[in-house]
């Protein structure tokens, strides 16, 4: 999951935001570009991702059954992804 969402989600929004800063050059960002570097949805994927890190690292260290494991890794991948929003909020 972590390298799907990494790989799928995040380096494909990365490097269009690398382009998009690539083409504008040097001096303020342009309005569009300055939502594009706030809003991508890589920013969301990556919370998620650190969620779910943390959520493996607690399946590890408590060793739940497999339902346990499975709830503990959606409830830390959910709120990665509501950390993410909250501080979309702040923009």
């Amino acid at each position: 999951m972590l390298l799907a969402n990494g790989a799928g989600v995040v380096s494909r929004r990365i490097r269009a935001v690398q382009r998009a800063l690539a083409a504008v050059g040097e001096g303020p960002l342009p309005p569009p570009l300055l939502q594009l570097t706030r809003r991508h949805v890589g920013g969301i994927a990556s919370w998620a991702n650190t969620g779910l890190a943390v959520g493996v690292v607690f399946v590890m260290t408590t060793k739940p059954a497999l339902p346990g494991s499975l709830t503990a890794l959606l409830i830390a991948a959910l709120l990665g992804t509501a950390v993410a929003v909250l501080l979309r909020r702040g923009d």
